[in-house]
């Protein structure tokens, strides 16, 4: 029977919502600068690259979820068992990024860990796990400006 669990929570963690922070580390908080506005108005039609011309269902379905540091959504899909394809979706300008690596959570992570956590009134991302199936995976720390994630800090196991 434990065997059992332990797949479920494999097999179906990848299709977990995101958790919206409640509260960011207070270090890394202080090095951002507060979203002073809030998107409101309608979310704008999808552009597509070639990139993301083939996840265009996915990328639309992604406008109904909450945003990231005002008006970004985030999104992701599995690619994989415990691998997530994580996509930025800016709802002002329809523009979808791809994050440059895939995140993975292997057995033995922390099942009760989301691998992505963020809010609305933060340029703050955080991400656990193993970036594109490192043998160490850890907690990562990035803001997202100017349509690219730019590190802050990283705790590795």
């Amino acid at each position: 029977m434990r065997f059992s669990y332990s797949f479920l929570i494999i097999l179906f963690a990848p299709f977990s919502n995101p958790q919206r922070l409640r509260r960011h580390p207070a270090s890394i908080q202080r090095r951002l600068p507060p979203v002073t506005e809030t998107f409101q108005g309608p979310n704008a039609p999808i552009k597509l690259s070639p990139d993301a011309r083939n996840f265009k269902t996915r990328l639309q379905d992604a406008a109904k979820q909450s945003p990231l540091a005002g008006h970004y959504i985030v999104t992701y899909w599995g690619c994989g068992t415990g691998c997530r394809d994580t996509w930025i979706v800016d709802a002002k300008t329809g523009k979808a990024s791809s994050l440059p690596f895939t995140i993975v959570s292997f057995p033995g992570d922390d099942p009760k860990a989301e691998a992505l956590q963020y809010q609305v009134d933060s340029k703050l991302l955080i991400i656990r796990g193993h970036l594109n199936e490192a043998e160490k995976g850890g907690t990562y720390y990035y803001k997202w400006e100017n349509d690219k994630l730019v590190p802050i800090q990283s705790n590795t196991n």
